[in-house]
């Protein structure tokens, strides 16, 4: 697959940690950062203004498109490893997720005081890979990381299910649902969100209670997913082992976290101030 370019705000600390998640996932390494107060960027997008181009992030596609805000989220799913699905839903709702995006954006600050260090460093990394090499990662800094990733997990699946039911569920690899199951789909929204919430309080606060309250939450979900799976309505190939595995990775989280309560360690990662 062709290489697009991502401009990002290389001043925005939750611009530098969202784009060290998604060359995390980038296995491909099909994505290429920029950042936009690199001299490269203003050859990139051409005459765009100066307060539009640092209004938000920017894709460039390998054709030479230029996408900014919402409408570049579905593009750019479309290059990380399974993420089709997930593109499929943004781009069948565009208003949603530029709404969405442009939340986001304004509380970017607030969401920098989360221990996002790692996404800068990553970011740095693929721009230059001789800068540094990675050190072997430890038990609690897979779990502290599969935590953060799970703040962005649930909040998307929790958003799409309130404002997009019956897509969020096509996603899923469930058949076209009745009116009445999209809107009991549709309740378990805020259920999800309050995982995100949960999940992004053990990341900013890290206290041993924070870590057993997500123990508890994702051993909840062991089954649930399992015994969903035998709905007649998952007909996608696949569909029924992923709900299946989900239940395998909620009881590895379950365990994983309750590791981390009763080690009782604070998350050294939250009181570290973001440099610019």
């Amino acid at each position: 697959m062709a290489e697009a370019t991502v401009l990002y705000d290389a001043d925005c600390g939750f611009c530098r940690w969202s784009l060290g998640k998604l060359l995390a996932f980038d296995r491909r390494r099909t994505l290429r950062p920029v950042a936009l107060q690199d001299p490269e960027a203003d050859a990139l997008l051409g005459e765009m203004g100066e307060e539009r181009k640092m209004a938000s992030w920017h894709l460039i596609t390998p054709d030479g498109q230029v996408r900014s805000a919402g409408a570049a989220v579905g593009p750019l799913l479309r290059f990380i490893p399974g993420g089709r699905p997930f593109a499929a839903l943004a781009e069948a709702f565009p208003r949603a997720t530029d709404r969405v995006y442009w939340w986001v954006a304004a509380n970017r600050g607030r969401l920098g005081r989360l221990p996002l260090r790692r996404g800068r460093s990553c970011a740095r990394r693929r721009k230059d890979p001789a800068v540094g090499s990675a050190r072997p990662m430890t038990l609690e800094q897979a779990l502290r990381r599969q935590n953060r990733a799970m703040i962005a997990f649930d909040l998307a699946l929790g958003t799409g299910t309130v404002l997009a039911p019956r897509a969020t569920l096509w996603v899923l690899g469930h058949d076209r649902p009745r009116p009445e199951t999209e809107e009991l789909f549709r309740r378990l929204g805020p259920i999800w969100l309050t995982f995100a919430a949960a999940h992004a309080l053990a990341a900013t606060r890290g206290r041993p209670q924070d870590w057993w309250a997500l123990a508890w939450l994702r051993g909840t979900e062991v089954a649930t997913d399992a015994v969903w799976s035998r709905s007649p309505a998952f007909r996608r190939p696949g569909a029924r082992l992923g709900l299946k595995l989900a239940g395998v990775s909620n009881l590895a989280m379950a365990l994983g976290f309750g590791y981390l309560a009763a080690r009782g360690s604070p998350d050294t990662g939250a009181t570290h101030a973001i440099t610019a």
